[in-house]
């Protein structure tokens, strides 16, 4: 394996250890949210589940939040989906369970949930819970990258940087770092400066031009 394989390989792995969600709590009374929880409400499911996750006016408790997000994401709640997923992926309140956590997330990123779809790509470009498929990956870490999140911008670049799910194509590689980079993101800059040490001028600025447009289209989100 060369040098500069060994050090995006890196790079994409420190990536793949993501972020716990943050629920979204409410100040409202949990009681009343309780009620209409009970009664089926999908918000409300969403919102007590928050409650627990978070300790928001009620003791933490994750398996009692999980069981929530559960009834919300039975009714198709892509924000609870995603949080199930990630809470199977990390055993939060739920056993640890890969295909479950895979199960969830494919919903959730089915509907357009970018952190899912990020996080569903890096669980295919690892091969947990599922069989490994690099070009999945990609679709789904593109997907999330055109929805601007600097994460997925990243492994996006480092996917072309490598070949791995696409052509190796070190333009590509060097406009999806660049944007990435815009967010002051250390990985996607140290990478991006790496590549650009082996491209020639008429490369890199091809590269450079990609990034600009690429940027106004997909801006990152800070």
């Amino acid at each position: 394996m060369g040098r500069s394989r060994m050090i995006l390989n890196t790079i994409l792995l420190g990536l793949s250890l993501l972020a716990a969600p943050v629920a979204m709590a409410t100040s409202a009374d949990l009681a009343t949210l309780m009620t209409a929880a009970e009664k089926g409400d999908v918000n409300a499911q969403y919102l007590v589940g928050a409650s627990y996750y978070d300790g928001q006016g009620v003791a933490k408790d994750h398996t009692k939040a999980a069981s929530w997000f559960l009834k919300a994401a039975e009714q198709g709640n892509a924000d609870t989906q995603y949080i199930l997923g990630h809470m199977y992926l990390k055993g939060q309140g739920v056993t640890l369970n890969y295909k479950q956590a895979a199960s969830w997330l494919a919903k959730a990123a089915e509907q357009g949930n970018a952190e899912a779809q990020l996080k569903f790509g890096l669980m295919q470009s690892e091969g947990m819970g599922l069989p490994q498929n690099y070009q999945q990956s990609v679709f789904w870490y593109e997907k999330a990258a055109k929805q601007g999140l600097p994460l997925a911008q990243t492994n996006l670049g480092l996917a072309y940087a490598q070949g791995k799910g696409v052509p190796q194509n070190n333009v590509q590689a060097y406009a999806w770092l660049s944007v990435a980079a815009a967010t002051g993101l250390k990985p996607a800059t140290e990478a991006r400066d790496y590549i650009a040490n082996s491209m020639t001028p008429s490369q890199l600025e091809k590269g450079q031009d990609l990034a600009a447009n690429y940027f106004e289209k997909y801006k990152p989100k800070q």
